[in-house]
């Protein structure tokens, strides 16, 4: 992350468009990367959670962009050149970027004590843990030896 980028998201901001688009900018990030709710849900096989988490990075991706289009960021181009949403037409474009912002921190709320990071084997392939919806996938046509 770049530095302005990581000073905005920390930094104490008097605008409200600013603060605006520091929660948004944070529900990105706890959304995505490696180590984000998207991927621990994944990791999981938690479909519901997967779901509503992409969704909640998805709504947080829209209210930065129409935010940025109001006050262009310097940082803007690092941010956007990671996200599917490249541009949001509206004529609240402010209300919007206000309810996106708000419903995807909701999300993350709801699902961050559930999408917590799992324990992976990292290396070697041979290894898998399934879990959750991989392993219902995985085992659905199984059949067990003993099985009357």
């Amino acid at each position: 992350m770049h530095k302005t980028l990581k000073d905005f998201v920390g930094a104490t901001h008097v605008d409200e468009i600013d603060k605006l688009a520091q929660r948004a900018l944070k529900a990105l990030g706890q959304c995505g990367g490696p180590s984000g709710l998207i991927a621990n849900a994944y990791n999981r096989g938690d479909e519901e959670a997967y779901t509503e988490v992409s969704r909640a990075h998805y709504e947080a991706s829209i209210a930065f962009v129409l935010i940025n289009k109001h006050k262009a960021y310097p940082f803007a181009e690092e941010v956007l050149a990671g996200l599917a949403v490249q541009d949001v037409q509206t004529s609240m474009a402010g209300a919007a970027a206000a309810f996106y912002t708000g419903s995807a921190e909701a999300i993350v709320e709801a699902f961050a004590e559930r999408c917590r990071p799992v324990c992976q084997i990292v290396g070697d392939v041979g290894v898998v843990i399934l879990r959750g919806a991989h392993a219902a996938a995985a085992m659905k046509d199984v059949v067990p030896a003993n099985a009357a």
